[in-house]
């Protein structure tokens, strides 16, 4: 296995070398480790004989260090036990003190490894950090130090002691009879004082947004931000993607999927001492974007009367769980109006009202709602319309079909002219009407300026369809349909108009049409219009008309 060697070299800083070449040279980059350490063996446990090491400690650490004292033979089954949680973390060129004490029974000779370069051995030249001189008698404890030398390599190590019976003959990795071993986790520092109270962070952000990274140092009078797209680390200049290069925060200028996983790290260099630090590396994660969708819905409708309450209801697609909506009304954002329904009074003629969606999607653009226009009237003319149906069984339905009824018009109905008790309803079901029988709705509106206020049907029997007189053969397709769809019927007239009337009553499209040698073809197109549900089409031709049900899908 190849061996990584680093050295530091005192560079003095100029304007040509001072970014470019320093950095390079330090190698200061944090390495974890990249070999798995070999294991020893002795032949005989450690609580055999006490041969073992009883207390293991240092000192001269940063932060920590490790203590392991009257520890024992601390695993039995093979006399190694690697102690993740005892640390040493000492600096480049600094001393380490420590102390060891082994068994109480036998001499044993003791040795101290440190991998210095922090690729997962004890081998390389130097890494014998110290030897006992011969065999240390029985429960005697003995001190020392070792330096870490200036060029080891800053990151996560280990450092091993280990002990065998009577000799110093041993490798950090050979085979013994007695004794023990134990590893614990050295952290090598670097000696540069330039360091990060505040390290860059992952950043996600959408396409064309700008990314900044960021970071917090001490000690550092001259910063150099690198990237690596895969291939090393390479130092940044100020460009069309990039500002902010030699300066604590980097910008990614209208980031885009080009650069999706690259990496950034700020070196700070500390010129005083002709070094350098690295920091983490933080990753730029690009996030798709995606659109959102808004559509508006008014009750009682877009024709209202002066002065009259209308509401402004909303359905959207991809907002997240917390959208947000700014309402407008001719184009200028209503103060304090941020609910998804809007409650409003005093439209004039003309107003058209409009509703900003903000999804709280990451990377979900706002949207604006295509605008409703309102016609505002003085007077609504209130009209009631029937229709009847055959349900086999000499059973009829009657239903009542309203223009400006409100959003709850109450019905009456009459057979030859007197109350049916008890009927109510949009619908009227009966067995036992005569041919000759006359039945007749009156609906009571609910629009505060729609007139008469009790408007009454044409009388229809059970001897006619819904469809009178100078209009048949009325087809609506497709249907259902998502709000596109073809009217078309034979006619005695040349004109008719096409009404399209919603569940509650509202006339949503109104449309004057030419017959053309009795034959009426009118397309109508209301997608963008009215939510999906149950609608009628009524085309009155002169003094006769049609009606159908139909339906707008999802």
């Amino acid at each position: 296995m190849s061996k990584l060697k680093f050295s530091i070299m005192k560079l003095k800083f100029n304007p040509l070398y001072q970014i470019f070449s320093v950095l390079p040279l330090l190698m200061l980059m944090s390495i974890g480790v990249n070999a798995q350490y070999c294991t020893p063996s002795y032949s005989t446990q450690c609580s055999n004989y006490n041969m073992y090491i009883n207390s293991f400690s240092t000192s001269g650490g940063k932060t920590t260090n490790i203590e392991n004292n009257n520890s024992g033979c601390d695993n039995t089954s093979n006399s190694y036990k690697y102690h993740a949680n005892k640390v040493h973390d000492g600096i480049q060129g600094t001393v380490v003190n420590f102390s060891v004490q082994i068994g109480s029974s036998y001499p044993q000779g003791v040795k101290i490894f440190v991998d210095y370069n922090v690729d997962g051995d004890f081998d390389d030249n130097g890494e014998q950090a110290w030897v006992s001189s011969g065999s240390i008698p029985a429960g005697n404890t003995v001190t020392g130090s070792f330096t870490i030398p200036a060029n080891a390599t800053p990151g996560e190590s280990r450092l091993r002691v280990r002990s065998s019976y009577s000799t110093t003959s041993f490798t950090a990795c050979q085979s013994q009879s007695y004794g023990e071993c134990e590893d614990h986790k050295f952290i090598i520092l670097p000696s540069c004082t330039a360091d990060f109270p505040l390290q860059p962070q992952n950043i996600g952000v959408c396409e064309t947004e700008n990314a900044v990274f960021s970071a917090n140092t001490i000690n550092a009078q001259q910063y150099q931000w690198q990237l690596n797209a895969g291939s090393g680390w390479t130092s940044l200049g100020d460009d069309a993607v990039y500002s902010g290069t030699s300066t604590t925060n980097l910008t990614v200028k209208n980031a885009n999927l080009g650069l999706q996983g690259n990496q950034y790290r700020l070196v700070a260099i500390n010129t005083n001492d002709n070094c350098s630090v690295n920091s983490n590396p933080a990753t730029l994660t690009l996030v798709p974007t995606t659109q959102s969708s808004i559509v508006l819905s008014a009750a009682p409708s877009t024709d209202i009367c002066l002065n009259e309450e209308a509401i402004l209801y909303t359905a959207y697609t991809n907002g997240g769980t917390t959208p947000q909506y700014k309402w407008l009304l001719n184009g200028l954002e209503i103060p304090g109006e941020t609910k998804a329904t809007l409650t409003t009074k005093g439209l004039d003629h003309g107003d058209i009202v409009q509703c900003r969606f903000i999804s709280s999607e990451q990377c979900v653009f706002p949207k604006n709602s295509l605008g409703i226009k309102f016609e505002v009237v003085s007077n609504l003319v209130a009209e009631v319309g029937v229709s009847v149906s055959y349900n086999g069984n000499n059973s009829y339905t009657f239903i009542a079909e309203p223009t400006n009824g409100g959003i709850d018009p109450k019905y009456v109905w009459y057979v030859n002219g007197q109350l049916v008790p008890n009927e109510t309803g949009q619908s009227f079901t009966s067995e036992t009407l005569a041919p000759w029988d006359k039945v007749e709705v009156g609906m009571l509106t609910s629009r505060d300026c729609a007139m008469p206020k009790l408007a009454k049907s044409r009388l229809a029997t059970t001897g006619i369809s819904s469809v009178e007189g100078g209009v048949s053969d009325i087809v609506l397709a497709p249907n259902p349909n998502k709000g596109s769809f073809t009217v078309s019927a034979n006619t005695v007239v040349d004109k008719a108009t096409v009404y399209i009337i919603n569940s509650v009553g509202q006339v949503v499209y109104r449309e004057e049409v030419n017959a053309l040698n009795g034959l009426l073809s009118h397309q109508v197109n209301i997608s963008e219009k009215v939510p999906a549900g149950i609608y009628i089409m009524r085309l009155i031709a002169g003094e006769q008309q049609s009606s159908t049900k139909f339906t707008i899908a999802e």
